[in-house]
């Protein structure tokens, strides 16, 4: 999850706390960061709790996260100089996904490397989803919706749920 937000009444702003890499692995470190357009954090006292356990004060915190299936519950309690508490969580799920690719290439007999895309050629390319469930079962490939972008521009009619593998021209 890549961030969680929240409102303060009276308001129309929307905060949000920002997560440092977006997308993390499991056992992997990660910075929160609470962020702010309404509210002077500087000047507010901030509480940190990791699933159920107070952490330190201040504007970011580092954790780590957990294994592959677990869940980590982070909550922030702002209290303004005003006095207003404001409080704001997510939660992160650190997943995996292995990216493989292939090409339709020539190699020569006796080479020892693999076959590299080149112009004119395709490359075919495979996502292994590594997504757990709490419960320890693994999300099945053909329930992942994949949305596969090239140069930043959706290929829609290559994406969808189950499409877990693409064959593109090579650039």
């Amino acid at each position: 999850f890549a961030h969680a937000q929240f409102a303060l009444p009276g308001f129309t702003g929307v905060e949000r706390i920002g997560m440092s890499p977006a997308n993390p692995g499991p056992q992997q470190d990660v910075v929160l960061t609470l962020e702010s357009s309404l509210i002077d954090l500087a000047a507010s006292e901030i509480a940190w709790r990791v699933d159920g356990t107070a952490r330190g004060p201040g504007e970011s915190i580092a954790v780590r996260t957990g294994k592959l299936g677990s869940t980590m519950h982070v909550t922030a309690a702002v209290t303004t100089p005003e006095g207003s508490l404001v409080t704001a969580s997510l939660d992160i799920a650190p997943t995996e996904l292995d990216l493989l690719y292939d090409s339709d290439t020539y190699v020569p007999p006796l080479y020892r490397g693999r076959a590299l895309p080149s112009a004119g050629s395709t490359v075919r390319l495979q996502a292994i989803p590594h997504f757990v469930k709490p419960s320890g079962a693994e999300v099945p490939a053909s329930d992942v919706i994949f949305a596969w972008k090239r140069n930043g521009q959706l290929l829609g009619s290559l994406s969808g749920k189950g499409r877990a593998a693409i064959t593109v021209p090579a650039p």
